[in-house]
């Protein structure tokens, strides 16, 4: 069974929101007045009430589509329930595997023991984990212990210790397997959690103190002088720009001012983004070609429009040399059987770049990356070098070049791929910073904070080494990064019904710094990262979905070497309601007509 790269994508927004909507859908007849830690942090699984301004469990998307949540009704209670897909017709998804994550902020009390108790039921069940870490105020890690145990279908209760000195933030992991091919499910009933043999419920909510003006200084920008005072004395080569939440006009358009600032004193010639490599080619060639439009059919998810347009009236009529280059450090992981979204985007380039041209190795290369053939596509594409040079730049062969090789690898293991996902950013954004970037004075990283950030990828559920403690690791002061955040205004997020949707960005909450930034009335400003703000503290963070909760306690002296803010007031952009369903769906029958036209030629 073929199912489009997209929609598979769209199944893993589905069900990590799911858990989200069932949760708003159950709730707000019985709404919780009295904040304590079970219900700020969900620990009782209990899907009947909720705590405004809570902090729902965070589901892991790359075992989102193993798994239907649902909910068992048990001594009035609704408690969340994952079931296995059995009978699925793809054969790797026939097996439960479900993977929860919780960060909770301690009380201030200070307690020498803990304990995590979970109680849990379940069917068919290889193994399940309860695993545990601690933090320190920096977000350093203190240790990280594990529990392995098989529940059945009784409830039980697992525990395991862990000294509570000195830990500021508690993760908590739920992992757990079925049986492949066998009909499992778990239940979960409760998350306990006791400090000096005491319920942690007994124990204030622990809310990061508001964030004081004494605690910062602020640097005025000015139009003209949007960061170049700032970077003229930064000493990094490599800048990473950690936009808050993506796809929010207001960072957009600072993110464009700040580089193109930059660009026009000629001190940057190359910009990373967060997108993959394959489907970058395409922007990267239109900002090079002022005589090309893009098609909108292949490419219609095109990465900051600001920024686009300015790179491409800047390189208009410029030297070759003189040219800025956009290029994506990020990659995806095979999503369908029979191809990957790594070979659709290469194919996508290709044909596109080849209209008109019809280079027959071109569309030899196309066809068999389209198909998966890794090994002789790499093979075609470095025999027949000068061919394909008439057609590509030089810049373009060189990521071709990057894409072939790392593709055979990369597109093999659907889940682990996913969870080596900063690891792979790293050595994209590495090739193209020692190969292609020796020219650029100061070349631009630009990505959500989860990625570039210095410390912690929380709150990604997916907790691994983030690329930008990577890029610190191998490039010490040469790399610094700046947290980009905004007060209000209108984000692009994907919705249930697989449409993109313009949504409102969350009120900034009391004590946040960014409500205490609005509250000085600044448009845009500077705020240098110093020891003062050496603690945690809430500030905003969001994907490309829609959250319960966009506030996280983060420590941004940890994260970031300075923050960029600015006061979105433009909330009447055109509304957009873009069904990415049917434009995949497009796409794909237009693959294949541009397939069957190559076949066809290529018998001539």
């Amino acid at each position: 069974m073929n199912i489009p790269d997209k929609m598979r994508r769209f199944m893993n927004f589905f069900f990590l929101i799911l858990l989200g909507l069932v949760t708003f859908s159950c709730t707000h007849s019985n709404s919780v007045t009295e904040r304590c830690y079970t219900d700020v942090y969900r620990l009782d699984f209990d899907l009947s009430k909720r705590c405004e301004n809570g902090y729902p469990w965070l589901q892991n998307p790359v075992y989102s589509n193993f798994h239907i949540p649902n909910i068992e009704n048990e001594d009035g209670r609704k408690l969340l329930k994952f079931c296995g897909l059995e009978g699925f017709p793809i054969q790797e998804m026939n097996q439960l595997k479900v993977d929860l994550y919780q960060k909770i902020l301690m009380p201030l009390q200070a307690t020498k023991d803990g304990c995590v108790r979970l109680e849990c039921k379940g069917n068919n069940l290889r193994k399940v984990a309860l695993i545990i870490g601690g933090e320190t105020e920096q977000e350093k890690r203190l240790f990280l212990d594990t529990l392995l145990f098989n529940p059945d279908s009784l409830w039980g209760k697992y525990s395991i210790s862990f000294p509570s000195q000195k830990v500021s933030l508690l993760s908590i992991r739920i992992y757990a397997e079925g049986i492949p091919m066998k009909p499992a499910t778990l239940t979960l009933s409760r998350c306990a959690i006791s400090l000096d043999g005491k319920p942690i419920d007994d124990f204030e909510v622990r809310v990061p103190f508001p964030v004081t003006e004494e605690e910062y200084t602020t640097i005025s920008l000015n139009v003209g002088d949007i960061g170049d005072s700032i970077f003229s004395v930064c000493p990094a080569k490599i800048i990473g720009l950690c936009e808050s939440v993506h796809r929010s006009s207001g960072i957009q358009r600072l993110e464009a001012n700040l580089i193109m600032e930059q660009v026009h004193h000629g001190r940057t010639k190359l910009i990373l983004i967060e997108r993959s490599l394959e489907s970058s080619l395409a922007y990267n060639h239109y900002i090079h070609h002022e005589e090309v439009d893009l098609d909108t059919v292949l490419f219609y998810d095109a990465p900051n429009p600001f920024l686009l347009e300015e790179l491409r009236m800047f390189n208009a009529g410029r030297a070759e040399e003189e040219q800025v280059s956009i290029l994506g450090i990020d990659y995806e992981y095979e999503k369908a059987d029979s191809h990957s979204y790594c070979g659709d985007m290469l194919f996508d380039f290709l044909v596109w770049v080849n209209t008109g041209k019809q280079s027959r190795a071109v569309n030899q290369l196309a066809e068999l990356v389209v198909s998966g053939e890794w090994y002789q596509a790499n093979g075609l594409f470095k025999g027949r070098k000068a061919e394909m040079l008439e057609i590509l730049s030089g810049e373009e062969y060189e990521c071709i070049d990057l894409v072939l090789r790392y593709a055979q690898k990369i597109n093999k293991d659907r889940v682990g791929g996913s969870i080596a996902r900063d690891s792979m950013m790293f050595e994209r954004s590495r090739f193209l910073i020692e190969h292609l970037g020796y020219n650029s004075e100061r070349i631009f990283l630009c990505g959500q904070v989860s990625h570039l950030n210095l410390a912690s990828s929380y709150p990604n559920p997916i907790d691994v080494k983030p690329l930008g403690k990577a890029l610190k690791d191998r490039y010490g002061g040469e790399y610094m990064c700046y947290l980009l955040s905004v007060s209000s205004g209108n984000t692009e997020r994907y919705g249930q019904d697989f449409k993109i949707e313009d949504r409102e960005l969350q009120l900034t909450p009391e004590g946040s710094l960014e409500y205490s930034l609005m509250e000085r009335k600044y448009l845009s400003v500077y705020v240098p990262i110093t020891r003062k703000l050496d603690r945690l503290l809430l500030t905003r963070w969001g994907g490309l979905f829609q959250l319960e909760q966009e506030f996280y306690p983060m420590n941004l002296y940890s994260r970031y070497n300075g923050l960029f803010f600015v006061t979105d007031t433009v909330l009447n952009t055109p509304k957009r309601n873009t069904d990415i369903m049917v434009k995949d769906i497009n796409r794909q029958k237009y693959r294949k007509k541009i397939m069957c036209e190559i076949l066809s030629n290529g018998k001539k």
